[in-house]
């Protein structure tokens, strides 16, 4: 067995030369298949297709694996045809949807996104001393799905019961809070700062958070901004794919089925998705105190903080990806 470097520490750089081998390889290696320029694609192409034509080759499942399959499915003839190689297995770092994703392998139960890229801590819950719900929005990049939330919220009078940022929009609504996101941030170490840190006013006397994952279309993508509420200690309602939620109750989370209709993630329309969980949000905040949110949720809550201490964030991804090898070694035959 060969592995990339880029997938592993200990791995080698590939040299693309081998023969009857197993390759385990960053999906970052496919990315530049889908380049504007044709000649580049077209080398990246006959470099790799060459490889597949005489190996085994495995798609670790991390760096954003579930999209860049994605955008090679949709970007131009070269990079549809590779992934559809039969020597090539693919797994995924998120939860594809669509059906024309046959020659994938899903495995959204490997959370190497959300491992890797949190930078916060585990905060113990706390009853709020305030006796106003308000709920925070923490959005950054700029996003289609994000303008429809951001809109969503301001129709509907609800920006001036949360904390609501949203850095790279195209406009403005009234109740934005103008500053960089998590610039206000107690420790920030501004070397390896992802803008994830959960140790900040902003989640001052919340109840809830709305949850503005990176995509929503197409696919399952858990990252980060899943447990940053539960790193907090409070409970959340996201705009995300179709069945996101299904997907954390899936890796063992409890999602607080006992106070939040999560109906909103059985709709497959992603604008009448977030229709529906904004609805949701409203309902919340005017049917429960925060003392009585708290109340109901806080057993959940410490489920929840007990499994990301001791399954998911006291390993590293390159924990998560030995033994994602160990288990395709068996299911492979790979020696």
């Amino acid at each position: 067995m060969i592995i990339d470097v880029q997938a592993l520490p200990e791995g080698i750089d590939l040299t693309f030369k081998y023969q009857d081998q197993d390759i385990i390889i960053s999906p970052r290696h496919f990315a530049d298949i889908a380049n504007d320029d044709d000649i580049v694609s077209k080398q990246h192409y006959d470099r790799l297709s060459n490889m597949l034509d005489n190996n085994r080759v495995f798609v670790a499942p991390f760096c954003d694996a579930c999209l860049i399959y994605r955008h090679l499915m949709y970007s131009n003839e070269l990079g549809n045809k590779i992934i559809q190689h039969k020597n090539l297995y693919w797994y995924t770092d998120g939860f594809l949807q669509t059906s024309v994703y046959d020659s994938c392998i899903q495995t959204y139960s490997i959370p190497s996104n959300f491992v890797s890229e949190f930078s916060g801590k585990m905060i113990e819950p706390t009853k709020s001393n305030s006796t106003e719900g308000r709920f925070v929005c923490l959005m950054n990049n700029h996003r289609d799905h994000r303008d429809h939330t951001l809109l969503n919220l301001h129709h509907r009078s609800l920006m001036n019961r949360g904390n609501v940022i949203y850095h790279e929009r195209k406009f403005d609504v009234p109740g934005l809070i103008e500053q960089k996101l998590f610039e206000d941030a107690r420790e920030l170490d501004k070397e390896s700062y992802k803008g994830h840190i959960t140790d900040t006013p902003l989640y001052n006397d919340i109840m809830i958070e709305l949850v503005s994952e990176s995509y929503i279309n197409d696919l399952i993508f858990i990252t980060e901004k899943a447990i940053r509420p539960m790193s907090v200690g409070i409970p959340a309602i996201y705009i995300a794919g179709f069945k996101y939620v299904q997907a954390l109750r899936d890796c063992g989370f409890k999602v607080y089925d006992n106070v939040i209709n999560h109906d909103y993630d059985n709709e497959q329309d992603d604008w009448a998705r977030i229709d529906l969980a904004i609805r949701e949000l409203n309902a919340i905040l005017d049917s429960h105190t925060p003392q009585q949110l708290y109340d109901a949720t806080i057993k959940d809550t410490l489920h929840n903080q007990k499994l990301l201490t001791d399954k998911y964030l006291n390993k590293t991804a390159d924990a998560f990806l030995k033994q994602w090898l160990k288990e395709i070694k068996e299911t492979h035959n790979i020696s």
